[in-house]
């Protein structure tokens, strides 16, 4: 059995739910494109880069779960909070940019839209998904629209 979105965001949706002492009001799956913290050392940005998350909105918190996905079982294992920020005066962004997909035979730009979060004591975090199908699409737009 291959993953597929609907069963990846089914199982996040409830582990986020078990882990979270407020109810989840959005969800979003998305590759970090930026530090989450300040401070963060190169070398450990470039590697979160590479790890899918799961940014949970609750009434007054977002949080941020690394999570992974079995590639023939499906499973979702979500690992531990990463960071957590206040809603309050959070600000969400939306744009779109270009991924470099690189091989030994083809190097070739994969869109991926952009969500930013801005904070009010001036960080800002940005986070990128790829639109492969409805499913991502209607989450993404639920999440924006939750914290615009």
């Amino acid at each position: 059995m291959f993953p597929t979105p609907k069963k990846t965001i089914a199982a996040l949706t409830e582990t986020c739910k078990e882990r979270l002492s407020e109810p989840l009001v959005a969800l979003g799956m998305f590759m970090p494109r930026s530090a989450l913290l300040a401070g963060q050392s190169k070398r450990d940005v470039k590697h979160l880069m590479k790890q899918p998350v799961a940014v949970a909105v609750t009434p007054t918190r977002i949080h941020v779960f690394a999570f992974k996905v079995g590639a023939y079982s499906g499973s979702v294992h979500v690992q531990d909070e990463l960071v957590w920020w206040p809603r309050a005066g959070v600000r969400v962004v939306k744009g779109q940019g270009v991924q470099a997909l690189q091989g030994t035979e083809f190097n070739m730009g994969v869109k991926q839209n952009l969500i930013g979060l801005q904070f009010p004591d001036g960080q800002s975090v940005l986070f990128g998904y790829t639109p492969l199908g409805g499913t991502i699409r209607e989450l993404e737009e639920s999440f924006f629209q939750e914290l615009s």
